[in-house]
């Protein structure tokens, strides 16, 4: 029996004010998706970013900013869009934390009305933090 297909394919965004003007987006987006190894190229430019996709086997992030930088004048690594770990697992224990806090909400409204007006407080804490942790994609 064979084994999953070994994944080829990763990810980076870039993110420039810069590419919240349509027209300099599509550009750089075309010129992006006639290099080498790259899969798709998707812009957003509501929110200024650009999500390319490439193969790994054929190139990588470097290779690719630096072809961007060299042929447009833009020093692309500094658009890169880089996330701490500690903040991914941030963000993940808070989205635990909001399924775990609404099944725990409905749960406790058969128990007690103290126990769950204390378990809905404490999803509404967890819904704060979530909406602060996304208030750049909530406020565009």
């Amino acid at each position: 029996m064979k084994g999953p297909e070994p994944r080829t394919e990763n990810r980076f965004r870039l993110r420039n004010a810069a590419l919240k003007d349509p027209e300099f987006g599509n550009r750089l987006a075309d010129k992006i998706k006639s290099l080498h190894g790259v899969l798709s190229v998707t812009l957003n430019d509501r929110l200024g970013s650009m999500l390319v996709i490439y193969d790994t086997m054929k190139t990588d992030m470097n290779t690719i900013t630096g072809r961007i930088s060299a042929h447009q004048g833009l020093d692309c690594s500094r658009w890169l869009k880089k996330r701490k770990p500690a903040a991914r697992e941030t963000r993940k224990l808070v989205k635990i934390g909001l399924i775990g806090g609404i099944g725990g909400t409905l749960g406790t409204l058969a128990v007690s009305g103290r126990t769950h007006a204390l378990a809905g407080t404490i999803f509404l804490g967890l819904l704060a933090i979530h909406s602060y942790q996304h208030r750049r994609t909530l406020l565009t």
